[in-house]
């Protein structure tokens, strides 16, 4: 085939000589930039045997069989190389259709190698009709190129030639390629217009990158109106779907998705996206969602996690739903699983910004008791004494604290008295507290770093210095350490006291700032040059003089 044709992936070796060059350059003008020529891969092209055996029309069938269903672009080379340069056959337009066929190949294919094809035919004189124009819009789906593509469309519509239905899915397919969905949405409008049937492995490959590109809200769009118009995407279009919104946390879509397959007993989720939508209906208070996902769980007889149930926990939080979030965190603690201090934090949370008295808090609690039989863990029951010491109520902390062992049966923990040493600091009350630290010793509780820090800012805090230092040393005797701001608070408020203990806390180890002695720098040293009065060159003697007095001095 005469004129320009790259051919990236081509094979083999160039053996071209000077009496070829020269037959070359007879029938073609080199082209400003250098570039293969079709010559140039036929005669690189190595031909097998048994092509060099069959007939004319044999290969004619051979190019079309390898080019249409699993193109072959290196076997249709071979063949294009036998029928030209061994046969002399002029090359005509089915020869390169087949060749703009064989570039729908994904990895030796490309858009340059049509381009330079049509540029053959055109530079040749060679018709390039609707089939050939198709072709290349096919091969264009696989490499796009949006310039190549816009040129062959024109041409198209120049000609009068109508799209076939495989030209507009080609078109399409282009669009989706190059991440231009606007112009692929468009695209299906006009094909609905036209009544152009549109294959269902379009819409599949449209939704797949809407979803890897983030465009959530338009993937819900399609997928109802597909729902609804009573069409069918595959399995694993839902299950990939699922996941990716799922793991973007998008509430909308990951809902729709969980209500069409997964509920309907159409798909089964792994435990990772059933994570990710608890996580979402933990976000956004879906009830109705969480309780979708545990009957989910539960069917496969699987073992609970800590994650699960405090997600599903926040969802009831979250959706306002408490007496459901208590209930939840009751049957934790009957479990194997159990509650930690963390799975109330949510509760807490809420109770706190919606301005929620402790009073009412452990009426519901008694109540709940009293209807259900519930057993409360304590971690729950220090909820309610965690918003008295938010509030400084030390004397309703004290009363709940009393009926303490109503509704729980295990045995108070060191927490729970961290909780009330807060109260008391909160109100002030030295008395209180010192109530609870005999409670401690009764029960023979140990005391934590919190403790310590609590009982010790309480005295500095009513100015009982002596006190403080007794806990202070006790502290520092049971190796525990003041947090960094516990140190600032009591620096602050000791700093000035006349009373002597609280110069010997603020002059402590455990308390006083560490001394920072700063950095030592050398002062710079002092020099002096001699520059001669005239001519480039300068004596050894007058290059550099520094000054003998010029000493490195240290400062402290």
């Amino acid at each position: 085939m005469p004129g320009s044709y790259t051919a990236e992936g081509s094979q083999g070796k160039e053996q071209t000589g000077s009496k070829s060059k020269s037959a070359s350059s007879r029938h073609r003008t080199p082209r400003p930039r250098e570039q293969k020529t079709v010559r140039k891969l036929l005669r690189q092209s190595k031909i097998p045997s048994d092509l060099s055996q069959r007939t004319e029309g044999n290969l004619e069938n051979i190019l079309q069989n390898v080019v249409e269903k699993l193109p072959n672009h290196t076997a249709a080379l071979d063949v294009v190389t036998e029928l030209v340069r061994r046969r002399h056959v002029r090359p005509q337009t089915r020869h390169y259709r087949a060749m703009i066929l064989a570039n729908t190949q994904c990895i030796r294919g490309s858009a340059k190698q049509v381009e330079a094809l049509l540029d053959d035919m055109k530079e040749n004189g060679v018709v390039v009709d609707s089939g050939t124009l198709h072709a290349a819009l096919k091969a264009l789906a696989v490499h796009p190129d949006y310039l190549l593509r816009s040129e062959i469309i024109r041409k198209l519509r120049e000609r009068w030639i109508s799209l076939s239905p495989t030209g507009w899915h080609n078109i399409v397919t282009g669009y989706i390629r190059e991440g231009q969905f606007e112009m692929a949405l468009e695209t299906l409008e006009h094909m609905k217009l036209q009544h152009v049937p549109v294959q269902g492995w379009l819409h599949s490959l449209l939704l797949y990158n809407l979803a890897e590109y983030g465009e959530f809200e338009e993937v819900l769009h399609l997928l109802r109106s597909r729902v609804e118009a009573g069409l069918t995407l595959s399995p694993n279009l839902w299950h990939r779907l699922l996941d990716i919104s799922s793991a973007a946390m998008h509430p909308e879509l990951t809902q729709f998705i969980w209500e069409q397959q997964v509920e309907l007993g159409h798909l089964n989720p792994p435990y990772g996206i059933c994570d990710n939508v608890l996580a979402i209906s933990a976000r956004t208070g879906n009830a109705r969602l969480a309780a979708s996902v545990f009957k989910v769980l539960g069917n496969r007889n699987g073992v609970l996690t800590l994650n699960d149930y405090e997600s599903l926990v926040d969802t009831y939080v979250e959706s306002g739903d408490v007496e459901s979030a208590i209930r939840i965190l009751c049957s934790m603690d009957s479990s194997s699983i159990g509650v930690k201090t963390g799975s109330t934090r949510s509760l807490l949370s809420h109770l706190i910004m919606a301005g929620s008295k402790p009073t009412d808090v452990w009426d519901t609690f008694k109540r709940m008791k009293k209807e259900e039989d519930l057993v409360f863990p304590l971690p729950l029951l220090n909820v309610a004494l965690e918003l008295c010491a938010h509030l400084g109520d030390a004397k309703t902390a004290w009363d709940l604290y009393r009926e303490l062992h109503t509704l729980c049966s295990s045995s108070v923990e060191t927490s729970t008295f961290n909780i009330l040493f807060k109260a008391c600091r909160g109100s002030n009350d030295a008395d209180l507290a010192g109530y609870f630290v005999q409670e401690m010793i009764q029960m023979k509780i140990l005391p934590d770093r919190k403790t310590y820090e609590n009982l010790v800012l309480l005295c500095v805090e009513i100015s009982r210095f002596e006190t403080a230092y007794k806990y202070l040393v006790e502290m520092s005797g049971s190796g525990f350490e003041l947090s960094r701001q516990a140190k600032e608070d009591i620096r602050a408020k000791c700093d000035g006291q006349e009373d002597p203990h609280a110069s010997k806390i603020i002059h402590d180890s455990a308390v006083r700032k560490p001394a920072s002695r700063g950095i030592i720098r050398p002062h710079r040293v002092r020099r002096s040059f001699t520059i001669p009065a005239r001519g480039k060159g300068v004596e050894p003697e007058e290059v550099k003089r520094i000054d003998a007095t010029g000493q490195y001095e240290h400062g402290d």
